[in-house]
């Protein structure tokens, strides 16, 4: 996926989107599509990583609404959500969870393996 591409469909999840806070995104997008690449050996990791958060924020969009998906994509500022991570975090914010905590509930690994 080209970053023009991915920013325009990645944006467009978005009430607000920021050009700081997606290139932020494109950002963890790019280290973790390197880990990929690393792991498998092809170079296609950026791209699957791309494709993977546009598809989990669609669908905390369509189930949780546009409002918990910016207060997820606003948080890259404060520390990254790994894309396997954006349900559970939807549910805590939904839950009552302070977006605050968002990063502290990432780090200590809440977020994984539900």
């Amino acid at each position: 996926m080209q970053k023009n591409s991915f920013e325009t469909e990645f944006n467009a999840l978005f009430p607000h989107p920021a050009p700081e806070k997606t290139e932020k995104w494109l950002h963890l997008a790019r280290d973790l599509g390197e880990v990929y690449d690393e792991a498998d050996g092809e170079k296609n990791g950026l791209g699957l990583v791309c494709d993977e958060l546009i598809t989990k924020f669609q669908l905390v969009k369509e189930h949780f609404g546009g409002e918990i998906a910016q207060i997820l994509y606003d948080n890259i500022e404060f520390g990254a959500i790994l894309p396997s991570e954006l349900w559970e975090a939807a549910r805590f914010i939904q839950n009552g969870g302070s977006p605050g905590e968002l990063s502290q509930q990432a780090d200590s690994g809440m977020f994984m393996g539900m």
